[in-house]
């Protein structure tokens, strides 16, 4: 039996439970601990000791915003990403919000694209993201995602994230 899972495990359930709880909205999987606190879980498997996965987003304010997301293997953490981020003032914060959503399930239906365009439902909105590996043996990365409205910086979010042992 693997004490860790792999890479490729993780990101799998990564985005099983992102599907599970962010696209579908899940509101039976989101509470409230504090005020101003969002906590999204989703699990698999198992009684809670004894579950094979666990997925939680923990973040603060909506804007600006800031927050923690662990995934956890055999009750042990293996997985974390710590992110922050805001929208200017001015914009519709959800519907970026809806946007930035919709530009991340496009990149990866396009093999992790670093630009996309918005669809008629987003007319003049753009999405960028790089990617940097910090550290291969840890296989930590940072990443940084900008939208634009047509040339203007609307919102921004700064992640980074790899595999705890």
């Amino acid at each position: 039996m693997n004490k860790y899972p792999t890479y490729r495990q993780i990101i799998r359930f990564m985005e099983e439970a992102k599907h599970n709880g962010y696209d579908a909205e899940a509101r039976s999987l989101k509470r409230k601990t504090r005020p101003g606190v969002d906590i999204l879980q989703y699990p698999r498997g198992g009684r809670p000791r004894t579950r094979r996965w666990f997925w939680e987003d923990v973040w603060v304010g909506s804007n600006p915003f800031s927050g923690v997301t662990t995934v956890w293997y055999r009750a042990r953490p293996c997985w974390q990403t710590h992110y922050w981020g805001y929208v200017v003032k001015s914009e519709d914060s959800e519907q970026v919000y809806k946007f930035l959503r919709w530009a991340r399930r496009q990149r990866w239906q396009r093999k992790k694209a670093s630009l996309i365009e918005g669809d008629a439902s987003f007319a003049g909105l753009r999405y960028e993201v790089s990617e940097i590996a910090l550290a291969r043996a840890f296989s930590s990365i940072q990443k940084h995602e900008i939208i634009y409205r047509r040339r203007t910086l609307i919102a921004e979010v700064m992640e980074v994230k790899g595999i705890c042992r």
